[in-house]
């Protein structure tokens, strides 16, 4: 779904970097530069309402505030690296696809490695490491100077994007094509251009996100509190909707822990914790552990039935 994720990074590291099997994610934009390397398999990437194919061997860069998705084929593995402020430039790329010339995926290795071993002066060294992969990256590509152009209507829906997170309890769907100064029928087109699912859908997976988090923090709420609290009217509403996204009743949620490969992620994390949903990735019966054993005709049929999660994928540790 296309929202806002934030990242807290270390006081002195401005780098997050790491590897996923058979990504798959809704849109979203954060404020921080992205590099992807496609090792294995390939994936159709959205980048600002545009369609590109990214093949083994090739990287994708999206620049600080883009709308954004990457959807992994079945045997794909993808490495992600995320940072910070440590590389400025007054040019941006001028393909957002392009090939690996620069051992990308090994130099985002030599990164990982330092950055868990935390040796002396291991911050220096991993900013130094990314921002010596970056200009290599920024040399041997085509840039355009100057400002990257953002159309009005793109940095009016990010906005949106906020306030159906902050307000998914209250906002409604005449609401937002309001603010987006659209009549209803086209706003729920383009809606659904950019993030690749309907409106109501993406709002039952906010309200569905509020109530993970909610059942996280306090056991004894009632099911009538959670209802209200995340924008249902009604709890039949509510139990279909949270078992069409998550696989599992509310009650019967399992208890929402990390796996042991994402506690130590390097550099930060995804906040609030349970917006991602990356906690139910690989519980028995879990549609996205379905997605990810089905074959590619079942896979893409279980994702048009439960696109709910803001990630769907297998993390695995560089090798």
């Amino acid at each position: 779904m296309a929202k806002q994720e934030r990242r807290i990074f270390d006081k002195e590291v401005q780098v997050w970097i790491h590897r996923y099997k058979n990504l798959c994610n809704m849109a979203h934009w954060h404020f921080e530069n992205e590099l992807v390397v496609c090792q294995e398999g390939s994936a159709d990437i959205m980048l600002d309402g545009n369609f590109y194919k990214l093949q083994r061997g090739e990287c994708a860069f999206f620049c600080s505030e883009s709308v954004h998705s990457i959807r992994g084929t079945a045997d794909s593995s993808i490495a992600v690296a995320q940072f910070g402020e440590v590389f400025h430039t007054p040019c941006y790329l001028k393909r957002p696809i392009f090939t690996d010339r620069y051992h990308a995926c090994e130099r985002m290795n030599e990164l990982n490695v330092e950055y868990q071993k935390k040796q002396l002066f291991y911050a220096e060294k991993l900013n130094a490491l990314l921002i010596s992969l970056l200009a290599d990256i920024f040399r041997g590509e085509q840039m355009e100077t100057g400002v990257r152009t953002v159309q009005p209507t793109l940095t009016h829906y990010r906005q949106l994007l906020v306030l159906l997170e902050q307000h998914c309890d209250e906002y409604r769907f005449e609401d937002a094509a309001a603010f987006m100064n659209m009549s209803e029928s086209y706003f729920s087109r383009y809606f659904k251009h950019m993030t690749g699912i309907t409106f109501s859908r993406y709002m039952n997976i906010l309200r569905v996100d509020r109530a993970i988090e909610l059942l996280r923090g306090r056991e004894d709420i009632t099911m009538a509190d959670l209802m209200a609290r995340c924008g249902f009217n009604t709890l039949r509403n509510f139990n279909r909707a949270f078992k069409d996204i998550t696989g599992y009743a509310p009650r019967g949620l399992p208890a929402l822990r990390a796996p042991p490969e994402l506690r130590d992620l390097p550099g930060l994390r995804v906040l609030p914790e349970p917006r991602d949903l990356r906690a139910l990735q690989g519980l028995p019966g879990s549609r996205e552990r379905l997605a990810l054993q089905e074959p590619p005709d079942q896979r893409e049929h279980l994702q048009s039935q439960a696109q709910c999660q803001h990630l769907i994928f297998q993390q695995v540790p560089f090798q």
